[in-house]
């Protein structure tokens, strides 16, 4: 017996292989959603731990920082810095080991004034930062790394009030004078 397929059972056919195709897209979709859903979920809810310099513009204190910018808290395995720093006879990478920072949490460390005259001295502006720290919530691991460029340090501390009319004697003590109003000003 052959049997020819009718049009409309044609039709059926590719409109449920159509069926069919769609639904897995759909699915496929789906999948993709979620996991990039997930994917910003941890993005949003991970410790983001960063470590940087400040200098305080009418301060003669450069200060070194950690500060946890992320939603989560995290605890510092490693820290390498080349080359390193060293505060009260410590390097800063002894200093953190171990550390668990909070969420908005920001370590801070005066730079002794013999080690920021070395830092200033030997032009050892670029330090290479290497960050292990894992997420205290989530026991997931996160590595970072990357540089942190002082040469801005001597621009800041050449540019201090410098008028043109002034004596070298008196934009020092105009300086002076501000860091005194600077310093009279903190809050403790």
């Amino acid at each position: 017996m052959d049997e020819v397929l009718e049009l409309t059972d044609i039709i059926n056919i590719i409109l449920a292989v159509l069926s069919f195709l769609l639904a897995a897209i759909s699915i496929v979709t789906v999948v993709i959603t979620i996991k990039q859903n997930n994917r910003m979920l941890e993005a949003n809810e991970r410790p983001y731990v960063v470590a940087y310099l400040i200098y305080e513009e009418y301060s003669t204190n450069i200060y070194f920082c950690v500060r946890n910018f992320g939603h989560a808290s995290a605890k510092i395995e490693n820290f390498n810095m080349l080359p390193d720093i060293k505060i009260k006879d410590k390097n800063c990478s002894d200093i953190l080991k171990n550390t668990v920072i909070a969420p908005g949490q920001q370590l801070h460390f005066i730079i002794p004034f013999p080690e920021k005259d070395k830092i200033l001295k030997e032009a050892k502006y670029v330090y290479a930062v290497k960050l292990a720290y894992v997420d205290c919530t989530t026991r997931k691991h996160y590595e970072e790394e990357y540089e942190i460029n002082l040469g801005y340090i001597t621009e800041v501390l050449s540019s201090r009030s410098t008028g043109s009319n002034r004596s070298e004697i008196e934009n020092s003590l105009r300086n002076i004078e501000k860091a005194i109003a600077f310093i009279k000003n903190q809050t403790f």
